[in-house]
């Protein structure tokens, strides 16, 4: 999988002979973040397989696998990243950046440029809700000693994903709808219902290839940007829904607030590209009726459930 994937890019770069080494990392970037998807078994697969997971993602049988089947975790997604681009002649390494006692270390890549100038890291997995959300790379390029600066400037990315076709004039970053959301999120709305005007206005177009953690991770940042984090964590309860047909677990994207009106849930809708709404009772039954699971409890939820459960008993 791995080689066949080199001598694919080998190929593309043949036909655009013009393009530099970071425009040849960062079409590598685009195209593999297209691809990849974040593993759900890492957290939903219990303790015994996040370790499986973690400490076997540099084997290359394990990276053949990883890429065959699209998942990876940030260990993963690294040294794909390593074995491809050394493959065409990139001078890169694999690091762990974060606390040395932390069991499970975000990984990510370091780049030594052949001109000699500056070094700088690359995310991909932090970047790969960016990309399929056709948003900036705010994880590339960045300083090795200082996150919040890029060695490959905003600008010089820009250019790079115009000249690569990522973005053009008629297909620009969606972060731009975000600050247009955020300047016209009307003011006249109580707190419950901006959150309700936001989830259901969340995606800007269709993203049919998204994946849970990419939706959620993406989400997660548009509504922190709009709210108050800390309030927002306060109101707003993310839930994990998931159903089970006996094979694997397909997981969706969920909320609830409480207010003095009630519970309210969000069920994302896969088909429209939003978030519906329902009271605790319709919600109820459309547990019942999907066979819908949740690893969060929902205020009010199950007693509904049991009630609806109940009187089902009682008509038979």
């Amino acid at each position: 999988m791995l080689d066949n994937y080199v001598n694919e890019i080998e190929e593309y770069f043949k036909l655009n002979p013009n393009l530099d080494e970071v425009e040849k990392i960062m079409y590598v970037y685009l195209d593999l973040a297209l691809k990849l998807k974040f593993d759900d078994d890492f957290f939903f697969g219990g303790t015994k397989k996040r370790k499986e997971i973690y400490y076997k993602a540099s084997l290359i049988d394990e990276l053949n696998k990883c890429l065959e089947k699209n998942k990876i975790i940030c260990r993963s997604a690294s040294y794909i990243m390593e074995y491809v681009l050394k493959k065409l002649g990139v001078k890169i390494i694999t690091i762990e950046d974060g606390d040395s006692l932390a069991k499970y270390n975000h990984v990510l890549n370091v780049i030594i440029p052949k001109d000699g100038s500056k070094s700088y890291k690359i995310d991909l997995q932090n970047d790969i809700s960016n990309i399929h959300y056709h948003g900036f790379t705010s994880n590339f390029g960045m300083d090795i000693y200082d996150d919040k600066n890029f060695v490959i400037t905003p600008d010089r990315q820009k250019k790079i994903h115009q000249k690569l076709g990522y973005i053009s004039d008629n297909n620009p970053y969606t972060d731009e709808y975000l600050e247009l959301f955020k300047i016209y999120l009307p003011d006249d709305l109580s707190y419950a219902e901006k959150i309700d005007h936001v989830l259901k206005n969340i995606d800007p177009v269709p993203y049919p290839n998204v994946s849970y953690w990419e939706r959620r991770w993406k989400h997660e940042k548009m509504l922190t940007s709009i709210f108050d984090p800390i309030d927002l964590e306060r109101k707003l309860r993310i839930v994990e829904f998931y159903k089970d047909n006996g094979y694997e677990k397909t997981y969706n994207n969920g909320f609830f607030i409480h207010t003095k009106d009630g519970v309210t849930v969000y069920y994302y809708n896969k088909e429209n590209y939003q978030y519906d709404s329902y009271n605790i009772n319709e919600f109820a039954h459309k547990v019942i009726d999907e066979n819908i699971h949740y690893r969060q409890g929902v205020m009010g939820l199950q007693k509904e459930i049991n009630s609806i459960s109940k009187q089902k008993v009682k008509k038979i």
